[in-house]
């Protein structure tokens, strides 16, 4: 769950370059990805709006797979990397608009070059490029043995949003 509050909204509104759309077209992207994650909004009170999703994943010594594209449909999972890829290799899926999405390892790290916390890892990097309102690509960061440890969106006016996810065993 997160909670946002009317200065979070103005900041990750100004952020995403939507700040000049009006209302009724933030709601429809909002409709858009509400429905793509499963999330409901909760308004009632306006200091704090809370956005509530639930997601699954499945997490192996082999990889990481998403149920997000399948509507958390366990028996339809998609890859989201197998850390015995290697540069080029695709992974495909068509979701339940019969849309078609592609995750590419565009990178696989042969030192220890990517800096978490005070540590530095090996890690793959996988891009996604599908046709959405708000984002050109998303590359995940992951390592064969924290997992998935950082994801980069690239936003539509050229912004990107850096998550870094810090495995709790480090």
């Amino acid at each position: 769950m997160f909670e946002l509050d009317t200065a979070d909204f103005r900041r990750i509104d100004t952020m995403l370059g939507m700040q000049f759309l009006s209302s009724s077209e933030k709601y429809n992207i909002m409709k858009i990805y509400f429905s793509k994650f499963g999330a409901t909004i909760d308004t009632s009170d306006k200091k704090t709006v809370k956005i509530t999703s639930e997601f699954r994943i499945r997490v192996t010594s082999e990889g990481i797979q998403d149920f997000f594209n399948s509507g958390n449909n366990l028996s339809r999972p998609f890859t989201l990397v197998k850390y015995s890829s290697n540069v080029g290799d695709k992974y495909e899926f068509t979701d339940m608009d019969n849309k078609k999405i592609t995750r590419e390892v565009v990178y696989k790290s042969t030192d220890n070059d990517y800096e978490i916390g005070f540590f530095r890892i090996k890690v793959m990097k996988i891009d996604e490029i599908e046709d959405d309102p708000m984002y050109k690509k998303i590359t995940y960061v992951a390592n064969h043995k924290y997992g998935l440890v950082g994801i980069i969106i690239t936003l539509n006016n050229n912004k990107t949003v850096t998550l870094s996810l810090s495995p709790a065993n480090m």
